[in-house]
């Protein structure tokens, strides 16, 4: 029943993104979702604010669910449910549509009401963990996930390096010439300094007002793991916050602890926050912001820590489960000499030893973190979002010319 589900599914797929290619298309009307439309935090929040700042002619859209935090998203961009009617005659009449992940960023029908339109992924993170077509999937569902990337999922990706270049290519069976080289706008907000100022006031008030430690000079420390595909056992300091020497570590050294868990465990689990005096666990704070607060980040395989190289600042790699996840679970492109931006730890001494270590001494990796910019951020730069602009909007016009 599954196979039939899927066949259908695709064959859906196959006859709207024939029939939608033959709809009139408008260079100018630009359409943009992230995260299933329930999250407004990424890329394309990032590069839909440059460009409705810069580029008034431009027509803005941003299709998302109902009760989505849409606070940072400038009052310029024209704010549509997902799905309504309105989302979908966008959808057919739009030049551009762009996404972070796929087709599911902009609607959840079966559908590629968008097809005829310039369609631009720009994903959501440099990949450590295998992506896409990469990963484990067995041959019939690899097929499907082919069909959906040729037809939904994006004909332009963004990519930050050319080792990632290589990634993309495999993982979305795409050449050069469908890769726009450049930084991630989300990153802009690392370039400035009054906005990073901005993010951990921010940040501050927000523990406080729920009872946190903030004291003078707090030394905050993010965790951010990434999700696991075939178990849901994922470290938590929740196993170590009620341990007493642990607790003195935290208040000893003016310690602010906050978990971050990843969008797919916390869908996966009945997601709780938590707070102590120390230690927070949420989920309802942009990860940049965070990110842009942040101290020290304790992280496994998540892409989170290549966006915080340009922090220059600690990072540490809790790799409790690297043997399984490299072999058993989603699997790694690199090892973790070739990966890793600071310590790598494997039990829950050496990582509270590694934080110690690097509170005491936080410029001890800059050279190694300096050496893999160079690798993963090769095109990373505070204009970022004026080369995809330029680039996409060259794109367009020749498209529609």
């Amino acid at each position: 029943m599954r196979i039939f589900k899927i066949i259908l599914y695709d064959l859906n797929l196959i006859i709207s993104s024939i029939y939608y290619s033959f709809y009139k298309r408008d260079k100018d009307l630009w359409v943009f979702g992230e995260w299933l439309g329930e999250k407004c935090c990424d890329n394309c929040l990032y590069l839909a604010n440059y460009i409705s700042e810069t580029y008034p002619n431009i027509k803005l859209v941003w299709l998302s669910k109902e009760g989505t935090d849409l606070t940072l998203l400038n009052n310029r961009i024209e704010k549509v449910i997902i799905d309504s009617s309105v989302a979908k005659s966008y959808l057919k009449r739009a030049g551009v549509v762009l996404m972070v992940h796929g087709m599911s960023d902009l609607t959840f029908s079966d559908k590629v009401y968008y097809s005829g339109a310039l369609a631009i992924n720009l994903w959501h993170g440099i990949p450590w963990k295998k992506i896409h077509l990469d990963t484990n999937y067995n041959f019939f569902v690899k097929l499907h996930k082919l069909l959906q990337t040729k037809l939904c999922d994006g004909k332009v990706f963004l990519s930050t390096s050319d080792c990632f270049n290589n990634i993309i290519n495999s993982a979305f069976y795409c050449s050069n010439r469908n890769i726009i080289n450049s930084g991630y706008p989300r990153n802009s907000i690392f370039y400035d300094n009054k906005r990073i100022e901005i993010c951990r006031t921010k940040i501050l008030e927000y523990m406080s007002s729920h009872g946190l430690n903030t004291k003078t000079d707090v030394r905050i420390i993010t965790y951010m793991p990434t999700f696991r595909d075939r178990t849901d056992k994922v470290f938590s300091f929740q196993e170590l916050i009620n341990d007493l020497a642990f607790q003195r570590i935290l208040d000893d050294n003016n310690i602010l602890l906050i978990e971050k868990n990843h969008f797919v465990t916390s869908h996966r689990s009945n997601f709780e926050t938590d707070f102590s005096s120390h230690y927070a666990k949420i989920d309802n704070i942009s990860s940049q912001e965070l990110l842009a607060a942040t101290d020290i980040l304790v992280t496994d395989y998540s892409s989170c820590f290549f966006d915080y190289l340009l922090m220059d600042k600690p990072i540490i790699h809790y790799l409790y489960d690297y043997s399984y996840y490299s072999n058993n679970d989603r699997g790694l492109y690199y090892t973790k000499d070739e990966a890793a931006c600071g310590d790598v730890v494997y039990d829950k001494e050496e990582l509270i030893q590694s934080i110690l270590d690097n509170l005491n001494n936080p410029g001890r990796d800059k050279k190694l973190r300096e050496k893999q910019i160079k690798k993963f951020l090769q095109y990373e730069n505070i204009k970022s979002s004026c080369t995809i602009f330029n680039n996409i909007y060259s794109r367009v016009n020749e498209k529609f010319k």
